[in-house]
């Protein structure tokens, strides 16, 4: 993509519902359970988002595709992009030795097929007593058009999350399903699809300023809740892991 395209779409993330009430719940995990002057990681970074929440200094980022990468460079705020920001991917190219204290994995573990040797990847930089925080979409019987059009090999259910992460060396801390409210609407919405083959996606299909603010603020009402109780159901997952 063009450089344009990615200032769109980097837009787009910082005002959208879905992800902009992501990043804040995935903030508040992180200022509850890490280090607050560790150093942090994030894997598949994108467009940069979650990038300027932290120190220059602490922060580093991967990412596969070398465009996202050059982008994220060319927008990082501190000094030594490159040696902050660099290509790679899960499981078997890391380009980073040293450890990192919190890493995060928002959406990354549903598009590598063999998920359990990208988790052990992950344990291999993440320092001791460091937390790995990381979603992933929930639920095969939301199976749609969106998960082929992403690459996604699976959404995953709260035991089979678990199972994963427990046959590592890592203390999971806590695992929830979220955006539980919108749990309903999500199915109903597919099925709409399915039945009418309508392609749009649920991004495009959110694009309106006034459903964009009233997702939003129905989605971050679960911040606060899902800090402390872990809900039962929901469109996605989140695992807050702890190494020993």
């Amino acid at each position: 993509m063009e450089k344009s395209q990615y200032d769109e779409l980097k837009k787009m993330q910082e005002i959208h519902w879905w992800f902009k009430a992501k990043k804040e719940i995935v903030l508040a995990f992180i200022k509850k359970y890490g280090k607050s002057d560790g150093n942090v990681l994030d894997v598949g970074c994108g467009m940069g988002l979650m990038l300027h929440d932290f120190p220059p200094e602490k922060i580093y980022g991967i990412d596969m595709e070398q465009t996202a990468v050059d982008y994220c460079r060319e927008n990082y705020h501190g000094e030594n992009a490159s040696d902050h920001i660099k290509q790679g991917s899960l499981p078997e190219n890391i380009p980073f030795q040293h450890k990192f204290d919190t890493i995060i994995a928002l959406d990354v573990l549903e598009h590598i097929e063999n998920d359990k040797e990208a988790v052990l990847s992950l344990y291999n930089i993440l320092a001791p007593g460091g937390i790995l925080v990381l979603t992933v979409p929930a639920n095969m019987k939301l199976w749609s058009n969106d998960d082929v059009m992403n690459h996604h090999y699976r959404r995953y259910e709260k035991q089979q999350l678990m199972d994963l992460l427990s046959e590592n060396d890592l203390e999971i801390m806590r695992c929830t399903y979220y955006n539980s409210i919108l749990l309903l609407p999500a199915y109903i919405e597919r099925l709409w699809k399915k039945i009418f083959k309508i392609t749009k996606t649920d991004v495009e299909s959110s694009s309106s300023k006034l459903l964009n603010t009233f997702l939003y603020r129905i989605f971050r009402m679960e911040k606060n809740i899902i800090l402390e109780k872990d809900l039962k159901k929901g469109v996605s997952l989140l695992a807050v892991i702890k190494k020993y």
